[in-house]
């Protein structure tokens, strides 16, 4: 029901802004169950906040985009997407989610099972870079500081299950 009312939202908001919180609050709804449809809402968010030459709210809707397309396994298309957001661009807001994203990428490549080992310790540092980065720009109170630090104590925990 949520999402039907925001739906509705969409077409009825005849201001650019109001048609991108929409499309992005219904995007953000399906990412919890369907990715495919989370996909297409945040890609129309991206191209609401484009033709109204936005950059700021373009940028975020990327940055979530790039996020959901790790989780459904399109690491080519995450980093195309965050390989075109330019750096200078960026807004202090936009920081930690942009590091978490990278993050997010080379973390699930090295843990995935599909690419080569020659490749799995360059990502593993590539997402050492990105986690450094994000802790240096994240609030320590924020979701991306605390999730990163829980992320090192698991990593942790399972090198020493693994090695004793």
């Amino acid at each position: 029901a949520e999402i039907e009312l925001y739906k509705q939202r969409i077409g009825g908001n005849s201001d650019y802004y109001g048609q991108y919180e929409a499309l992005y609050k219904v995007a953000e709804k399906y990412s919890h169950y369907n990715i495919d449809s989370s996909l297409v809402y945040f890609e129309k968010a991206v191209q609401v906040a484009a033709d109204a030459g936005d950059d700021n709210l373009r940028i975020s809707a990327q940055i979530r985009l790039s996020t959901m397309l790790t989780i459904g396994g399109f690491y080519m298309e995450t980093a195309e997407i965050l390989n075109s957001v330019p750096r200078e661009a960026l807004l202090a807001s936009h920081l930690a989610p942009y590091y978490n994203a990278w993050m997010t990428l080379y973390r699930d490549a090295y843990s995935s099972s599909y690419e080569p080992d020659t490749f799995k310790h360059d990502y593993q540092d590539k997402y050492g870079e990105y986690r450094d980065s994000l802790l240096r720009v994240a609030d320590t109170m924020s979701v991306y500081y605390l999730h990163s630090s829980i992320l090192d104590i698991l990593q942790e925990a399972e090198y020493i299950r693994k090695n004793y």
